[in-house]
């Protein structure tokens, strides 16, 4: 009982009421469950964001893969530097290579 009265009377004694203190710690007791609360809302959210946007990608390549020109076959044709055709102006531009 000692040691109990012991923590109010240094409360009262710095100015402060022990149901003031009470009451804060009641206050920031439930500000930590709001704040708990909102960082499990926006984890949820941030996984739902990102599965809808896997989910889009997934539909945007099967649309394209079944409506596109290019259905069955590869639309890149060119396969390295060499294979380039280069407009007559750039060619123009380009250093010598005879050396």
């Amino acid at each position: 009982m000692i040691t109990g009265s012991i923590s109010s009377m240094m409360a009262i004694a710095s100015g402060r009421d022990p149901s003031e203190v009470e009451e804060l710690k009641d206050k920031l007791s439930a500000a930590n469950a709001d704040r708990e609360a909102l960082i499990a809302r926006l984890r949820d959210s941030q996984i739902q964001m990102q599965l809808l946007r896997e989910q889009i990608n997934e539909l945007q390549v099967a649309v394209i893969d079944k409506l596109s020109v290019f259905a069955g076959q590869s639309p890149i044709k060119t396969k390295d530097e060499s294979e380039v055709i280069l407009h007559p102006t750039v060619e123009e531009w380009l250093p010598d290579s005879r050396g």
